[in-house]
């Protein structure tokens, strides 16, 4: 196939498509892991606020990411919209004031919930701005559906993610616990000291020198040869 110069256009826009696409996929996750550290957060109504900073923060790096002008008063009306309220939230939430499992089961369904809201809403934004859309043209009811959709999906991806970021972080744990103790192991006992072996030799050959046995040169000589097996 012989290719033109809007060949090479198309396939250089692709490519620098393709970039920037898996560069918006990758502020999404990063994003949905702190959202979902926030909704761990132990006070009702603080985590809701964490987890809502975390998204507008993502929102707004997908607009640089896209170049389009961010409105943090805009992205809080999308949010609002998209999530239908602060109600499931606020549920997952005010779990976390019953007595001893209150704290425990709230964070973990809040967790989820969190990292599944902010992956349904980057990816809402993400698919309207590769349709050329801005925040002034942003039409809640034609991606509504389109984010329930993507709720699903994000509960699962949600939760993988957690899993390997958890694994992860035990993975570097271990490795720098056997670092560390590998450091504090002493050296095997009656292991050569490479260096005071050799300073015995030289010292056995300036003795010879310095009796007569051998020359000046061959001292020199010899050193140096003992010098080469360092």
């Amino acid at each position: 196939m012989i290719k033109t110069p809007f060949s090479d256009a198309f396939e250089f826009l692709k490519n620098f498509n393709m970039k920037k696409r898996d560069s918006a996929n990758e502020i999404v996750k990063n994003h949905v892991l702190w959202a979902m550290g926030a909704g761990l957060v132990p006070f009702p109504v603080l985590d809701i606020a964490a987890v809502t900073a975390v998204q507008l923060n993502m929102i707004e790096k997908l607009c640089k990411t896209y170049e389009i002008e961010y409105s943090e008063s805009a992205g809080k009306s999308f949010l609002s919209a998209l999530a239908g309220g602060t109600v499931a939230r606020m549920g997952a939430s005010f779990i976390k004031t019953l007595p001893l499992v209150g704290t425990v089961l709230g964070g973990v369904s809040m967790a989820v919930l969190s990292g599944a809201t902010t992956y349904a809403v980057g990816q809402v934004f993400i698919s309207h701005f590769e349709a050329q859309g801005t925040l002034d043209n942003f039409n809640i009811n034609a991606w509504k559906k389109v984010y329930e959709e993507q709720l699903e999906l994000g509960k699962e991806l949600a939760a993988r993610w957690r899993r390997e970021a958890g694994d992860k972080e035990k993975n570097a744990e271990t490795k720098n616990a056997e670092a560390k103790n590998a450091a504090q192991q002493p050296p095997p006992a009656g292991a050569p000291d490479a260096m005071d072996a050799l300073i015995s030799k030289l010292e056995k050959l300036n003795e010879l020198k310095e009796r007569g046995i051998i020359t000046a040169e061959e001292f020199e000589e010899k050193k140096r040869s003992l010098l080469k097996q360092m």
